[in-house]
């Protein structure tokens, strides 16, 4: 659920070009997915409230604002987090999701 929405989010608004990244996190409890895309972003000062249900940025295009509310509050039942950056790489949107890794 979680990456579906991300990945298809990365599509819908990036200019056409998606990565993902999967890796550890710097410490040994968790790892990390990255996605960026190269489209618009989102400015620094709405990152928090677009979380919010039914917060949409881009009215243009189909969709009902609950993607990454949904995405937040999985994450968190699984003990993870989301964050929303600037990629460096492709200048569109990076989400950080950080989730722990399995025991065993």
């Amino acid at each position: 659920e979680i990456l579906g929405n991300l990945i298809e989010n990365a599509a819908k608004y990036g200019g056409g070009s998606v990565f993902v990244t999967v890796g550890p996190a710097s410490d040994a409890e968790t790892c990390e997915i990255w996605i960026e895309d190269d489209g618009m972003g989102i400015p620094e000062e709405e990152r928090i409230r677009i979380f919010d249900r039914g917060a949409r940025l881009d009215t243009g295009k189909p969709g009902t604002g609950l993607g990454l509310a949904i995405v937040r509050d999985v994450a968190e039942i699984y003990g993870g987090t989301v964050e929303l950056a600037e990629s460096e790489d492709l200048g569109g949107l990076l989400v950080k999701l950080r989730l722990p890794r399995a025991k065993g």
